[in-house]
């Protein structure tokens, strides 16, 4: 009997050993050129159980089917101007959407984007390798959102670059497709794309982990101790709007000065390369004909910096002024990192956006930057920083991990039960 004991003891920490080094070592995979093919071609043994994944954009609308494991299955998007697009897919589905009939009719009302997710579904069922597919195979529909959410009750109460006030997206998308409206959830953009990576990317079988997004602004999602962190009103993660420097630059409309964003977002080294350009208007730059005729960008700015692969080889392509720039971004967003993790104690800060397209380099100078302002009380990790693995898919994925949470209440089915993740 004492035998048997010790065996199944040892079994134990057997299992419990090999989880915690499979977990170590997803942690430290840093193949990005793999994420996506990671994400398409997942081994599985179970298809049967199917989600659906909305990232509803400013301009286009995405839609993916994605099974238990975090497989897509198939995917198709839309820019939402299309008009001849929807009423073409509502004609070809099985069950036609409610879309209006006047051409002048605004293709960006709420019942026209509602119409037109319901014809972006039915065309990727109709279109996955899996056969006559069914609504009601559907396990659960998500959908990933900007502006100011009511997840519980699956309301937009305002997004931008849309007219929408108080609208029940859930309930109206649930309706249309005759289904039950507690198979339809509601998410945050943001929320849902940390969602995609904490299922299938490189936060999958951590339990505390930021987000951090680079891109127009400065997003931020933050998981900690297994659940979404949203604060009493639903405005955690607010990072981008934190004020780093009293009195500092104006950036956007909110009437604060000095915020991270204003500092770290693509748009702010755009913005304050243009003033550099125009304040050292004696000093030569190659830039200056993309300033004049208005087509300056970060990713043309991260390129004369030097910042991205080869760049570094040619002389005249880099410019004093964009590597100035760049390298104080860089140290903002160092900071930045740090001051989450002072804040959150994350296991790991995931960066994602299309700032971090620059790649390794990048990265490399982020980490120098977090642990060149990093306290002496512990010693600096700065490969505690990682880039997002979901790349271009993570707002479909993350919409249908929001659906696949809601339903499994758990990560622990794709996780071996070693974290207790929970939505």
């Amino acid at each position: 009997m004492q035998e048997l004991t010790a065996l199944i003891l040892a079994g134990g920490v057997g299992f419990f050993l090999g989880n915690l080094w499979y977990s170590h070592q997803e942690r430290n995979s840093s193949d990005a050129k793999k994420d996506k093919t990671h994400l398409r071609n997942m081994d599985t043994n179970n298809d049967k159980e199917i989600y659906v994944g909305i990232d509803l954009g400013g301009t286009t609308v995405g839609v993916a089917l994605i099974n238990s494991f975090g497989k897509i299955l198939n995917t198709t998007s839309c820019n939402i101007a299309d008009s001849n697009r929807l009423r073409c897919g509502a004609a070809n589905t099985k069950s036609p959407a409610k879309i209006q009939k006047n051409s002048n009719v605004n293709s960006r009302s709420f019942d026209n984007v509602v119409a037109l997710i319901v014809v972006l579904i039915h065309e990727a069922m109709q279109s996955s390798t899996v056969q006559d597919l069914e609504l009601s195979q559907i396990a659960g529909f998500g959908i990933g959102a900007p502006g100011l959410l009511d997840t519980t009750n699956g309301i937009i109460m305002g997004i931008a670059n849309f007219d929408w006030t108080n609208v029940h997206i859930t309930e109206e998308i649930a309706k249309r497709l005759h289904v039950d409206p507690s198979r339809v959830c509601l998410e945050n953009d943001a929320n849902a794309a940390l969602l995609a990576e904490m299922w299938v990317g490189a936060g999958k079988g951590e339990k505390n982990v930021v987000m951090l997004t680079l891109g127009t602004g400065v997003g931020c999602a933050i998981m900690s101790d297994g659940q979404l962190f949203r604060g009493d009103s639903g405005d955690a993660g607010e990072i981008g709007h934190t004020i780093i420097v009293p009195n500092g630059r104006a950036h956007g409309t909110t009437g604060v000065r000095g915020i991270f964003e204003g500092y770290a977002s693509a748009t702010a080294v755009v913005l304050r390369t243009k003033e550099k350009l125009q304040s050292d208007s004696h000093v030569f730059s190659p830039l200056r004909d993309s300033h004049l005729v208005g087509d300056l960008s970060c990713a043309k700015i991260f390129q004369h910096a030097g910042m991205l692969d080869g760049d570094e080889s040619s002389s005249n392509t880099v410019c004093n002024i964009a590597k100035s720039i760049v390298q104080e971004t860089i140290e903002y967003i160092g900071i930045g990192c740090i001051n989450v993790c002072r804040c959150y104690d994350p296991a790991i800060v995931i960066l994602t956006g299309g700032m971090t397209l620059a790649g390794p380099p990048l990265l490399n100078a982020i980490r120098n930057a977090y642990c060149q302002h990093h306290w002496n009380i512990t010693k600096a990790d700065g490969k505690r920083l990682i880039f997002a693995k979901c790349g271009s898919d993570a707002g479909m994925v993350g919409a249908a991990a929001a659906a696949f949470f809601k339903t499994k209440l758990s990560l622990n089915i794709n996780t071996g039960g070693t974290t207790g993740t929970t939505f």
